[in-house]
């Protein structure tokens, strides 16, 4: 042989995994030469020939077939054109580009040598009117070709075999020894030519149980009535993806398989890469039979492209060097998942449903601080798997989290260089003030201890909008609303951490749903006509999914009254507008999130915060309603039987100062130290 066959075998790539890859190539190249025969019947006979293991005692009888002994060879026997005078040049030359057309790089019967000891090779072939016989074998020595005898017969059938003698233990432990995985593995290779009519007829045939498996009655049993193609582009490239089910059965499971020249040359596995996508899925119109996906990619990109040994892609990955022009493996696999999972929407959206009800139910109940990634991030929620724990569905929101928290990150830098510090009207106020909000929330979302001094921050700022201003002024009660909670808006729409309800009460963060600065009208939770509109309304975990006859645990009124306030009488006053909004609550519908109507029991406690300056005008009123002043004298409390509402009134400074020393707990418990300087505008 007319090459360095110990070089080339040597340099020859085959992982232990892809020992079946040898015989691959000996059925392609049966096909090959039944196609260049042109013959009308082609046939392709592949038999399994066994070692029985040796045994020094008895063996006791046993039910049902013996195991499956270890494979010792491979015989394959086709009636293709046969090793004539140029095809025996073409094998004997190395790299030889007489089967260049087909995808042939002429060295794919180096790997017969890198899993086999040798391949016995005998042909019988016409030839310039003279019927002849062939035989040599293929080893690895000096001159490969090893007693090579050519004689010219009598007329027979025209009949090839290659027998692959010898399977080295490296390559024939990992191969499956069942008859089955193998005869589905060989269709696998070859799907091509089943899916475009032009395979032969393959039998494979088990030597030890005589077992015959049809290749092509398997291919039509478990493939072919399923299958659809479809052509698409990568980057103005022209590719066919081959969309196949395959039953399930040993060593299965989703898989994209990238081809060139009509075999398959790179598989990457689903598992991981499209995470709606179940171990196994089933086909409704095939009586739920279980089954797996292939996806068969193909194109002349890909025929170029193929390595010497057929076992990869000579095709930049990202980060290589490469033109804007070619393709990076990245961004083939990426276009090959997007067809895949079109067409696989229907068996995954079932999954993408259920996964997402689970994530809601479980941020509503156990992780409000992720509620935002509900309404804003939605798409992200797509790259979680289905049925992961709970400790695991944590991380996995954590992780879409914090990527949401970058990119707000860089919106905050970009509008922080956008605004203009000179321009301290009431716009550029508001502003101002919603960007310091969402840079100290920021802040304060990697670590506890960065926690713990943005609320150190947080509840200075909200001091400094409670004093006096510098023109002599208080500000709006808007302006201490905002700090608890942002105008405007409802739970759904804000990320937890940006959610001060701490200043008030812990657990104010774990309810069901909060609408802020609403009319009744527009708070999807209840159904009213009231244009009353309470500073917050808090609607606490539902008890409706539990059978309960009560849809909410409880109600919680919020209302904010401007620092320093002395000019409320009878009819204008927090404590009668908080009853009057307890009276419309009464007679409102409320719905659970799937839309269905509950009513509001009688007997479901409302609670009323009202947060203002004790004046002397608001001691009145709250005197007049049956109030009792608190301990500490900073502020009231009492409950109204009537309404069914209890009702407490605090001041700023015993709202600022009971947070501050729930805080400087903290700071204690971290080391911190309560002295920590916060900088606030």
């Amino acid at each position: 042989m007319k090459i360095n066959l110990y070089g080339q075998v040597g340099n020859t790539k085959l992982t232990s995994s892809q020992g079946l890859l040898p015989l691959f190539e000996a059925v392609i190249n049966s096909i090959q030469a039944i196609e260049d025969r042109q013959a009308a019947k082609g046939e392709i006979k592949i038999t399994i020939q066994r070692t029985p293991l040796p045994s020094l005692f008895e063996e006791p009888e046993r039910e049902g077939p013996p195991p499956a002994e270890p494979i010792q060879n491979f015989l394959i026997v086709d009636n293709g054109i046969g090793f004539n005078d140029e095809n025996y040049t073409s094998f004997e030359t190395a790299h030889s580009r007489t089967k260049i057309a087909k995808g042939g790089k002429g060295i794919g019967r180096l790997v017969w040598l890198k899993a086999f000891e040798r391949a016995e090779v005998e042909s019988f072939f016409p030839e310039n009117g003279k019927f002849w016989r062939r035989r040599f074998d293929f080893t690895l020595s000096d001159d490969g070709l090893v007693n090579p005898i050519l004689e010219e017969i009598e007329p027979r059938e025209q009949e090839t075999s290659v027998r692959l003698v010898g399977f080295k233990p490296l390559y024939r432990d990992k191969v499956p020894r069942q008859t089955a995985p193998i005869a589905r593995r060989v269709v696998e290779h070859c799907l091509e030519y089943f899916v475009m009519g032009s395979a032969p007829k393959i039998v494979l045939i088990d030597d030890q149980t005589m077992e015959q498996t049809d290749l092509g009655e398997l291919f039509t049993k478990e493939i072919l009535d399923s299958s659809m193609i479809h052509d698409f582009k990568v980057k103005e490239r022209d590719f066919k993806i081959t969309h196949v089910q395959v039953a399930t059965g040993q060593e299965v499971s989703h898989r994209l398989n990238f081809c060139a020249h009509k075999r398959t040359v790179k598989t990457e596995y689903l598992g991981s890469k499209l995470p709606n996508l179940t171990p196994s899925l089933r086909d409704a119109e095939n009586g739920e039979r279980p089954f797996v996906y292939y996806g068969y990619v193909s194109g002349p990109y890909l025929d170029e492209t193929v390595s010497a040994q057929r076992t990869g892609f000579d095709i930049a990955e990202d980060g290589m060097l490469r033109t804007d022009a070619d393709l990076s493996w990245e961004e083939m696999l990426e276009g090959s998942l997007g067809e895949a999972a079109e067409f696989l929407t229907t068996y995954t959206e079932p999954v993408k449903v259920a996964k997402e009800e689970r994530i809601e139910q479980y941020v509503h109940r156990s992780a409000p601080q992720f509620r935002h990634l509900l309404k804003h991030r939605r798409q992200s929620l797509d790259t979680i798997s289905p049925n992961l724990p709970e400790e695991k569905l944590d991380v996995e929101l954590y992780r879409i989290d914090q990527s949401y928290q970058h990119e707000m990150q860089l919106r905050y830098k970009a509008l922080l260089e956008a605004n203009d510090p000179k321009a301290m009207e009431q716009d550029a106020y508001e502003k101002a003030l919603g960007e310091f909000m969402e840079e100290w929330n920021e802040l304060g979302m990697s670590k506890l201890a960065k926690h713990v001094v943005h609320r150190k921050a947080t509840l200075s700022f909200l001091e400094s909008r409670r004093d006096m201003q510098a023109n002599g002024r208080y500000l709006l009660e808007d302006a201490v609303h905002k700090i608890i909670f942002p105008l405007r808006t409802t739970s759904d729409d804000i990320p937890a951490d940006k959610m001060n309800l701490w200043i008030l009460d812990e657990k104010l963060a774990y309810h069901y749903y909060l609408a802020s600065d609403k009319k009744f009208t527009q708070i999807e939770a209840i159904e009213s006509d009231s244009s009353g509109r309470p500073d917050i309304i808090i609607f606490n975990n539902p008890t409706a999914f539990a059978d309960s006859s009560a849809p909410f645990q409880s109600i919680v009124l919020i209302e904010f009254k401007r620092p320093a306030r002395n000019d409320y009488d009878n009819e204008e006053n927090p404590i009668t507008q908080v009853f009057d909004y307890v009276r419309r609550l009464k007679q409102s519908k409320a719905f659970d999130r799937k839309g269905r109507p509950i009513t509001i029991a009688s007997s479901t406690p409302i609670y009323a915060h009202i947060v203002c300056d004790l004046t002397l005008t608001l001691q009145d009123q709250a005197v007049n309603a049956g109030l009792k002043m608190m301990p500490d004298s900073h502020g009231y409390f009492g409950y109204n039987d009537t309404l069914g509402v209890y009702v407490e009134v605090v001041s700023f400074d015993k709202l600022i100062d009971d947070a501050k020393r729930r805080n400087a707990i903290l700071f204690e418990q971290l080391g911190l130290g309560a002295g920590i300087k916060v900088e606030v505008m």
